[in-house]
């Protein structure tokens, strides 16, 4: 039997039945090797020439507002490189053309790729303000180093945040700070008496509404004083004020289209008949320009105009009503209106590209409200995915879950954002919060460790954990170190005083503990919170009538479940008086 396994002398050779010549097959064969080596060596330096190249036509393109081409080279430049500098600092800049809330995420993406740069952290902050996005803004300003902060740029943007917040005395302090590295300059003037328009010392509203009316008549300034004074007039009642404030702002030729905000608040405020034509005509300027049609989109959905805004969808050419971030608007307005089949319908098919967790989210609410409750978990959960990798759209995903009550979803995303991100410190800060409310002492002395483990410096930390540690029971050897090592830092703290006296009663050294609180001046001891610890202890030293009274002043405030037993407990130890 014949092998055919065995070659044959006589079979021809397969180069031979191809009509290969093996000489120049070889020839070819060392040649493509060459190649394919050369292209190999060769290919990274030309994804570095095609980035930069793409990235120098996104620049063009954004010179020349072009923004959608430039949009599209900076994307292609980052499909290939996602750490290219250039292309995400191009995204950033579009998005805050068009006033997309996708701007806050690219700053930051800027910042993390060019880290220690003082403009990128500005950049960061003042987008972030600009979108209301106060967090945000705190966070990118903690990132400057100390030198940034002696800056007239950072002190202002700190200023502004601390309006945003309501924290004027803050405002007040930053506004000063850049009066004393600007002395000449008018502006800081200026910025200081629109923050002390807001003082409650009738005295110092008086006095800013003074240097604003004298600031009105400079060719540079008036309109900032004008906008400071129409913004005041807008917190009062004063409708006839407010009215010719807002009017004489878009009669001036330096108007800007924030001063057509400020006007429709005054409508909308004095209830006027004006509204809905003045709004119609500022649509009609709008309707080209992405970044002022989604600011008024937006501004109607908060206004009890949301069936306008649906109204006006139809009108729109199919490229700007598609165009990001108007969807966003759109989706809003069905959401205000609960029209939850609506909404549902509206994002069900979209991509809204770096705010697609915000559309993944819109959609399991809108499917939570339908009854669809495992398909909105489902969605949940993608939102979630989405935004895990991120700090930044984590934060905003979990101020949306806050907004809309889903306590469990907003405490889970706090979690992943504490254990996903370093530094996290306002995720833990705000479980404490939320712990605190709930009265969970045991979660809470979870939270107070973690955050104990981000600062051991703090006296506020370690109080914490020594005092949730005592009233759980918990590693009491280490509760008792903390509560001594921070009485001995500071002494005249009351709280930190209380918690080193309850160490001591948890010790039975009672006698130690009342001498401890008894050298605290009277009106310390009247806090509640003190003064529960202090009747607790006065109680188990056998001073009824010292102790009853401390206890009384306990009523007033919230404790936590472990706290309240120990004050019942207290109580029914005392004699009846």
């Amino acid at each position: 039997m014949r092998n055919w396994f065995q070659s044959r002398s006589d079979a021809p050779h397969w180069t031979q039945l191809l009509g290969i010549n093996p000489r120049k097959a070889g020839i070819g064969l060392a040649v493509l090797l060459v190649l394919l080596a050369t292209g190999y060596l060769l290919l990274p330096r030309y994804r570095i020439w095609q980035a930069r190249h793409g990235a120098v036509q996104a620049q063009q393109f954004f010179q020349k507002k072009d923004y959608s081409s430039a949009v599209l080279s900076a994307r292609q430049v980052l499909q290939s490189d996602g750490k290219n500098l250039a292309a995400t600092r191009i995204m950033a800049e579009t998005a805050d053309v068009k006033n997309h809330p996708a701007a806050v995420i690219w700053r930051a993406r800027v910042a993390e790729l060019e880290p220690g740069r003082l403009t990128n952290y500005l950049a960061w902050a003042n987008t972030a303000l600009r979108h209301s996005e106060w967090q945000v803004a705190e966070q990118a300003l903690a990132k400057v180093d100390v030198a940034g902060k002696g800056s007239v740029e950072f002190n202002q943007a700190a200023a502004t945040l601390a309006v945003g917040e309501r924290n004027y005395h803050a405002a007040e302090t930053f506004l000063n700070k850049v009066a004393q590295l600007e002395p000449t300059n008018l502006v800081n003037r200026l910025n200081l008496a629109s923050v002390r328009l807001q003082a409650p010392n009738p005295k110092l509203v008086s006095q800013a509404i003074t240097t604003l009316e004298s600031l009105r008549s400079d060719p540079k300034l008036g309109i900032l004083a004008l906008r400071a004074l129409a913004a005041d007039s807008l917190r009062g009642t004063n409708f006839a004020r407010m009215l010719d404030l807002t009017a004489e702002l878009l009669a001036r030729p330096d108007s800007q289209f924030t001063d057509r905000l400020a006007r429709l608040n005054a409508l909308f405020a004095s209830q006027s008949t004006q509204l809905d034509e003045t709004l119609s005509s500022f649509l009609t300027a709008a309707r080209s320009n992405v970044s002022q049609l989604f600011t008024l989109i937006i501004w109607m959905d908060s206004h009890n105009r949301a069936t306008r805004t649906l109204q006006l969808a139809s009108t729109l050419p199919g490229p700007v009503r598609l165009e990001l971030p108007i969807p966003i608007g759109f989706a809003e307005a069905f959401e205000t209106l609960h029209d939850w089949t609506g909404l549902q319908n509206y994002v069900a098919n979209a991509n809204w590209q770096e705010m697609e967790f915000l559309r993944l989210a819109l959609l399991a609410r809108a499917k939570r409200e339908l009854g669809l409750g495992l398909e909105s978990r489902n969605e949940w959960r993608r939102a979630v995915i989405r935004a895990q990798n991120n700090p930044v759209t984590m934060g905003m995903l979990v101020r949306l879950a806050s907004s809309w009550q889903w306590s469990a979803e907003a405490e889970e995303l706090w979690w992943n954002l504490a254990g996903r991100h370093v530094n996290e410190q306002r995720a833990l800060l705000a479980l404490f919060e939320i712990y605190t409310k709930a009265g969970d002492t045991a979660r809470l002395h979870d939270v107070s460790l973690q955050l104990y483990r981000f600062d051991p410096r703090s006296d506020v930390a370690a109080n914490n954990v020594a005092a949730l540690s005592l009233l759980l029971r918990l590693d009491l050897p280490r509760a008792h170190k903390l509560a001594l090592e921070n009485y001995q830092r500071s002494p005249g703290n009351a709280i930190v005083v209380s918690t080193y006296a309850f160490s001591l009663h948890v010790q039975d050294r009672d006698a130690e503990g009342v001498k401890v609180m008894s050298a605290l001046p009277e009106e310390q001891l009247r806090i509640p919170q003190v003064a529960a610890y202090y009747g607790i202890l006065l109680a188990a030293h056998k001073e009824a009538e010292k102790a009853r009274k401390y206890l009384g002043l306990a009523a007033r405030a919230h404790f936590l479940p472990e706290e309240q037993a120990l004050i019942n407990q207290a109580r029914e130890s005392l004699p009846p008086s």
